[in-house]
């Protein structure tokens, strides 16, 4: 297909997997996939070699003008390999603090070699420096002098109560950098209290600097080479994109920047409400939880380190299309964690040559694996495993047509040499290979099912990832739950990558937050998220004051300039589709269903007749549910009240909605939550503490209206 004549604009997604390196070109008008390219991923000589490799093949393929590029956005695994591999700068620790607190600052942040989880550490080195009369700039120089020569590669500066007063700690920042130095500091990474914590993300953070800024330096160098002059972003361990220079001040955000691509299109393309989406790769599969829209959040942990940095609550199991079979005593015990393609094996179902003249051998196919794993070794070197993906096409599970497919007839050869080994039917050897691998992932469904509070009447399983046919299905009937695959599941992850929103996130320690402090943290939000090319009419900052914990937590995001004015849909549920999905959520029949507001962008639905009970009892709860057009569950309550109002008197009427709702307890007032509705977006005050609070934000959020607009306001009484 050539597009240079056409003049479309294009959207490039580039995801870094296990095995591949996957890149997509997708219609920005239509958002329709156009083209897609694979290449191995390289991990020996760096992933940004791999994603350059793509990007070009993708570029040829398709016969796309790099001038038409106008979004590209990559995931990386850098961040990742290099916390596996410990290939990570020696970090030198310079923390600041008055006399009085040098012993106990030091004693905190003094931590030495820091273990991870593979047993690889992180080397680090420490300096005290007195700030007693402020910042003394020739001592600042001397003790980074001497975190070089201890052979510190990067620095983390780190201050007692930084969080309260940032100056000093970002005046010494600023100088550090000046000097040459790769600098990191605590109040750059979180505003939360916590010294340790803090240190530990800063100096995480460091450690990842050199070799997340060489990676990042030869992917920007490479794409502009291709004349390619889109802003080029990053996916974040969240489920967004920032632009390349905060990841160069922030590369720890990229932690989990692979698998949270899935998490993406899950959200994006696929347009889940709620479920839990698999993305099964060849090396691994990707587990997570998406509820009313939104994919589930936690704070990162490295070794038996916690970071204060957010991730999607990803669990990666060691299970894929590729994962290799474990045999003791001619029995299967295992299946994984070890793949094909690492292992530096071809699939059974994917050799293209007669299975004859092979040996069975049992072997550790590299240093430290056990040395159980299955290869069929032939006298020319060839070397052959029976994988995941070879047993589901043995139970003819993968459908003709999909990336994983082969006839069965592909696969005996090796399967008769197998069962002849195991003394085992080809059936029974198949089954057994896929139980084994199936259990594994099984167990983290139910613990995230359970953690989440689930429904498990109405759970569906969502399949994404190259290796999805093989395994998805075989669950979700093993589990009794529905189940769907998404189209153009191989690619899916770098299609959540071309497709995510911008993003970016503030969390501070405070006390009962002032509604300045509020908007100012919003305000701080909006002008990051516009800055890096977010359309203003598309940002949604969602702001929660977590009273237990005392922490100030904002989240905005926003669609770049070049998807803004697209309305089209990926996957659009019909109205039938649609209308069942809302009635399987709310537990009613179609019929029982009552449109309260309908938008180019939402629709909100309750009952027109109450839920009963035993056929006498009727329920006093009104449930609530917003609904995208996509079909994507936005917002839900068990009970809530739902009021039309113009803009000009939405401060009015709130007011007097939280005097009328509100309840007292022994923390005082509590005010009911708040959403509101727009044509075009939704404003979520349900997390604020007071009605100060959520009258001030409500206002800021009104400002860009017209006084005549219709508002929508819904109060969750439960």
């Amino acid at each position: 297909m050539t597009l240079s004549i056409n003049n479309h604009k294009i959207r490039v997604g580039i995801d870094v997997g296990g095995t591949f390196t996957h890149a997509v070109a997708l219609d920005a008008s239509t958002l329709k996939l156009i083209a897609k390219a694979k290449v191995l991923t390289t991990h020996e000589i760096g992933v940004a070699q791999g994603i350059v490799d793509a990007l070009l093949l993708l570029m040829d393929k398709a016969q796309i003008n790099p001038q038409n590029v106008n979004f590209i956005a990559y995931s990386t695994t850098q961040a990742t390999n290099a916390l596996l591999e410990g290939d990570l700068a020696i970090v030198g620790i310079l923390a600041l603090a008055t006399s009085d607190l040098k012993f106990l600052t030091t004693r905190i942040t003094k931590f030495g070699n820091i273990k991870l989880d593979n047993n690889k550490f992180i080397e680090t080195h420490h300096e005290f420096l007195n700030i007693d009369a402020g910042l003394d700039e020739k001592l600042l120089e001397l003790k980074l002098k001497k975190l070089q020569e201890d052979g510190a590669q990067a620095i983390a500066i780190t201050q007692a109560y930084g969080t309260d007063n940032p100056e000093i700690e970002l005046k010494a920042l600023s100088i550090a950098t000046d000097l040459g130095y790769l600098t990191t500091c605590g109040v750059q990474v979180s505003q939360l209290y916590g010294l340790k914590a803090r240190t530990m993300t800063s100096v995480i953070n460091a450690a990842m600097l050199p070799k997340m800024l060489d990676s990042a330096n030869l992917t920007e160098k490479s794409i502009r080479k291709a004349n390619i002059t889109a802003p080029i972003m990053i996916m974040r361990s969240d489920g967004g994109v920032m632009d390349i220079e905060s990841m160069r001040k922030k590369p720890i955000l990229t932690v989990l920047s692979g698998p949270a691509s899935g998490v993406a299109a899950a959200t994006m393309y696929l347009n889940i409400s709620d479920g839990i989406f698999i993305e099964v790769g060849g090396t691994s599969s990707d587990i997570s939880v998406i509820k009313n829209g939104q994919a589930m959040l936690r704070y990162a942990e490295i070794g038996s380190h916690k970071l204060y940095t957010k991730t999607l609550d990803i669990r990666t199991v060691g299970i894929g299309g590729g994962s290799m079979v474990r045999i003791k005593n001619h029995k299967i015990i295992t299946v994984g964690p070890r793949s094909a393609h690492i292992a530096g094996c071809k699939y059974a179902a994917f050799y293209d040559k007669p299975a004859t003249d092979f040996n069975v051998q049992l072997v550790s196919p590299k240093i430290n694996d056990p040395n159980d794993y299955l290869i069929f070794q032939h006298q020319n070197g060839d070397k052959v495993t029976f994988t995941v993906t070879c047993a589901a096409n043995s139970l003819a599970i993968v459908p003709p047509g999909d990336n994983a497919y082969v006839e069965k007839a592909k696969i005996q050869g090796f399967m008769d040499i197998l069962a002849q080994y195991l003394q085992k039917s080809d059936q029974e050897i198949a089954q057994s290979i896929l139980d084994l691998a199936a259990q594994q992932c099984i167990q983290i469904i139910n613990r995230l099912i359970k953690l989440y509070a689930l429904d498990i009447n109405t759970l569906c399983l969502y399949g994404g990832g190259g290796g999805a046919s093989t395994i998805v299905e075989f669950m979700a009937q093993k589990l009794n739950y529905t189940y769907k695959l998404a189209n153009d599941n191989d690619v899916i992850s770098a299609i959540g990558v071309a497709l995510a929103l911008l993003r970016d996130s503030f969390e501070k320690s405070v006390i009962n937050p002032s509604s300045f402090e509020i908007i100012e943290a919003r305000n701080k939000i909006e002008k990051s998220l516009l800055q890096m090319g977010a359309d203003i009419d598309t940002i949604e900052i969602n702001v929660e004051v977590d009273s237990r914990n005392n922490i100030l937590k904002v989240i905005g995001t926003g669609a770049s300039l070049s998807a803004s004015k697209n309305n089209a849909q990926n996957i659009e549920l019909s109205a039938l589709e649609k209308v069942q999905l809302i009635a399987k959520s709310l537990k009613t029949a179609s019929d029982n269903l009552s449109l309260l507001f309908s938008s180019h962008c939402f629709e909100i639905y309750s009952l027109l007749r109450p839920y009963r009970f035993l056929n006498f009892y009727e329920s006093p709860h009104r449930p609530v549910l917003v609904v995208n057009t996509k079909g994507v569950i936005r917002f839900k309550c068990k009970h809530g009240l739902v009021e039309n109002v113009e803009a000009g008197k939405v401060i009015d009427n709130l007011n007097q909605l939280i005097e009328k709702h509100s309840s007292w307890g022994d923390a005082g007032k509590i005010i009911p939550g708040i959403l509101l509705v727009t044509n075009s977006k939704i404003i979520d005050l349900t997390m604020l503490m007071n009605q100060e609070q959520l009258i001030s934000l409500a206002t800021l959020e009104l400002k860009k209206l017209n006084n005549t607009d219709m508002i929508i306001i819904i109060v969750k009484l439960i």
